[in-house]
């Protein structure tokens, strides 16, 4: 038997989609520290379950972004964590509401931004939403030589000059709104200089 998610997004400029879930080292010292190291080299290390944005499989999510960003020549994006309170308020935002809305450049501080919200009917599916909406905006990438404009999520995940990430997730019912804030915003200035093919 095979299971069909159903997945609805929003293209808007200056905005991408994402979900990222960070954890927390069980050991560590120093303030903004894990073990002596950062919080995005701690992704690659032992991992105690709390999810800081909501976001079960943020891990995961950020991985698929990084995957991309390497294959079009941009550095690795790292994990912010006031980044990713910003994008779970505004989730939750979206979830209280119920419905699926950018925040203003002023309200996010000029921050980059993606949206995605999933039908996610079965409890399991509640777990791969940061994922499922992250491959959403992957698959923007065919229409980016055609038609840039169409292509606005998958250009904020590769855009070389943002360096930063953050991800919330809420539910709501039978949906799951993600929302991605990044930093340095990308789809503002030159796509050619920013973007490689």
């Amino acid at each position: 038997m095979s299971i069909k998610l159903t997945t609805l997004v929003a293209v808007c400029l200056f905005i991408a989609c994402a979900t990222v879930q960070s954890r927390i080292l069980r050991t560590g010292k120093g303030k903004g520290l894990w073990g002596g190291k950062t919080f995005q080299d701690s992704l690659e290390n032992e991992l105690m379950d709390y999810s800081v944005g909501g976001c079960p499989d943020a891990k995961e999510a950020l991985k698929l972004h990084n995957q991309l960003r390497r294959k079009h020549g941009a550095e690795k994006l790292r994990w912010d964590d006031k980044l990713a309170q910003d994008a779970q308020a505004w989730a939750e935002n979206n979830a209280a509401n119920g419905v699926m809305a950018h925040s203003t450049e002023e309200q996010r501080n000029f921050q980059g931004e993606n949206l995605a919200f999933l039908w996610v009917g079965l409890p399991e599916l509640e777990n791969t939403a940061a994922q499922e909406g992250t491959k959403m905006w992957i698959e923007e990438e065919p229409l980016y030589p055609v038609d840039p404009m169409q292509a606005l999520h998958f250009t904020q995940m590769v855009w070389k000059k943002t360096t930063n990430i953050g991800i919330g997730c809420a539910k709501s019912g039978d949906m799951v709104y993600v929302c991605a804030r990044y930093n340095p915003r990308g789809n503002f200035e030159s796509f050619t200089e920013n973007v490689q093919m």
